[in-house]
């Protein structure tokens, strides 16, 4: 046993019960093993809708965007008076959903985001703040990974952070977050911007597009679409006309459409397509961004694919980029100018649902229907493809689009300079003559398992294809280090009464929390045994410099090129 027998048996388990025996022994013992929850339906996720009300998980009027749930949401000028729990909430409300309803979405969700306006977001997708909202606790010590500043430090204790809607109280901080009713949930003390809570909700196992596509999805959808699914449904999703919809051809057509279905269509089409193909499996964790941490990957035989919450950077421009250095790059990454070849963005696109187009200080356009991949798999330009953006964008054009051919030349809105430029010869811009940073990322499809590929904290849902910091719910097929000394079908930190029939999985090796930098705030720290380790960003800082000018001349003696305090430090 890991902790010294108690006197006497455990009177209660824990309230919490784990979703299936956990790997390491757990302060009580937990009421029994539960069947490890299925991916939600989609009747039970915001994953795939467009932007909108919905019944989610039945509960009725869930504002969707992005997959996520909104749970929250302030204006800015909210009057205390009428800041409280609401049946529902959308971008405009003054309120928050009841505990028990963002009980029910939590339970199929995977993350929290924070969100302010003009001060970004902070989010949490280890689990923890899920599992503190379905325990009915707040977010203290939660571990939130943001890139816009927020502090979430503290100098007394949290008092005001106990539960729903109150989960975060940084104490004497007023420049530091204050998650609670009293101060609409804001970034820090006295918020007077809009702010939300969104519930970053799992993907289910089936395409959940429930709007009308206008071109052929890659499964069935919910409602019908304008034209039949690449795949068979149980009715005809294409509506029967009284006429033929669309006039006889002079002469048979000379040759198939170029684009092939991934499978027979319901209804005939225009032209008949060249052969109908298997449709195509989810990715595998090699064939995908989605769940990987920001770094360079191989992605579906592509080396060094730069990877970002689940997308693929395949173009980016810094801003001050040089035209004669701004082409075709074997790689690119946040500090690049240039663009992947054209095969390259082919096979990437093969596994991704989508494109985002970003640029540094205007926003963002996206297209998630499935048109902009299909125009990149036929080597075609974005023309006339409907990409949403909330920051302005245009796409107007008052002349024929002749620049905008295929990669990397996609959009062109002739003359019209306000309007996006999306080509090589413009470093890809949202207007003509564009002077800041951009970039175009692939929206990758989400694999079957879970891909996790760093060390997590905390469980994760499913076996992760590393060993993480702490066991999975689920036990993995590794072999144990070594065998408890009574198996109990759940672990408990101290014996159980009696043997119970089924072995405790043994604990993987962990990293315990004194070792690393992972998770803290800047700062120096003991870590492993060694005094006043620098900490930032998850990382540890073994070596700076700090630049001074000095004067020029020339010199004879080697000692006297030697910089006085640069060498090694113990702190």
């Amino acid at each position: 046993p890991s902790l010294a027998p108690t006197p006497a048996p455990t009177p209660a388990p824990t309230p919490v019960a784990t979703e299936s025996p956990t790997l390491a022994p757990t302060p009580v013992p937990t009421p029994a093993p539960t069947v490890p929850r299925p991916p939600p339906t989609c009747d039970e996720t915001c994953f795939g809708r467009q932007p909108d009300f919905y019944t989610i998980a039945g509960v009725e009027n869930v504002f969707c965007q992005d997959g996520h749930a909104l749970i929250q949401h302030s204006t800015g000028q909210c009057e205390s008076s009428s800041y409280g729990f609401e049946a529902s909430v959308g971008l405009s409300s003054c309120g928050y959903l009841t505990d028990a309803t963002v009980r029910t979405l939590a339970s199929f969700s995977l993350g929290v985001r924070l969100a302010e306006d003009g001060r970004g977001e902070a989010t949490n997708v280890d689990g923890t703040a899920i599992a503190r909202l379905l325990a009915g606790e707040s977010w203290t010590d939660v571990v939130f990974s943001t890139d816009d500043g927020w502090c979430f430090d503290r100098e007394c204790a949290p008092e005001d952070a106990t539960s729903w809607p109150n989960m975060i109280h940084s104490c004497r901080r007023a420049d530091c977050v204050h998650w609670l009713a009293s101060e609409f949930h804001g970034s820090m003390y006295d918020n007077d911007v809009g702010s939300a809570t969104w519930l970053i909700m799992r993907p289910a196992t089936t395409d959940c597009t429930d709007v009308l596509t206008l071109v052929p999805t890659a499964v069935p959808t919910s409602l019908p679409t304008y034209e039949p699914t690449a795949r068979p449904t149980q009715e005809p999703t294409a509506i029967p006309t009284t006429a033929p919809s669309l006039a006889p051809t002079p002469a048979p057509t000379p040759a198939p459409t170029p684009v092939a279905t991934e499978s027979p269509t319901l209804a005939p089409t225009p032209v008949p397509t060249p052969a109908p193909t298997v449709p195509r499996p989810p990715p595998t964790c090699d064939e995908t961004c989605f769940g990987r941490q920001p770094d360079f990957y191989t992605i579906a035989g592509v080396e060094n694919v730069f990877c970002q919450d689940g997308h693929a950077l395949i173009q980016h421009s810094t801003g001050q980029c040089e035209s004669s250095s701004y082409g075709f790059e074997a790689s690119v990454g946040l500090s690049s100018c240039g663009y992947l070849t054209d095969a390259t963005v082919r096979t990437l696109a093969s596994f991704s649902l989508g494109v985002r187009l970003a640029e540094d200080g205007r926003g963002e356009a996206t297209n998630v229907d499935g048109t902009a991949i299909a125009r990149l798999l036929a080597g075609e330009s974005w023309t006339d493809v409907v990409f949403s953006t909330d920051d302005g964008w245009c796409f107007d054009r008052e002349c024929a689009p002749e620049d905008a051919t295929s990669w990397p030349n996609m959009i062109h809105s002739c003359r019209r300079a306000d309007c996006v430029h999306w080509l090589a010869s413009e470093f890809h811009g949202s207007m003509y003559d564009n002077d800041v940073g951009s970039a175009t990322w692939l929206i990758m499809r989400p694999a079957t398992t879970d891909c996790t590929d760093v060390l997590t904290l905390v469980p994760t849902a499913v076996p992760t294809q590393q060993p993480t910091a702490i066991p999975t719910p689920a036990p993995t097929t590794a072999p144990s280090l070594a065998p408890t000394p009574v198996p109990t079908p759940v672990p408990t930190e101290s014996p159980t009464p009696a043997p119970t029939p089924v072995p405790t999985p043994a604990p993987t090796r962990s990293i315990l929390c004194d070792n690393t930098c992972y998770g803290r705030s800047p700062g120096f720290y003991d870590i492993a045994g060694i005094q006043q380790v620098y900490c930032r960003d998850n990382a540890a800082l073994l070596q700076t410099q700090l630049t001074e000018s000095c004067a020029i001349g020339s010199t004879n003696d080697p000692a006297a090129l030697v910089i006085p305090g640069y060498g090694p430090e113990t702190a």
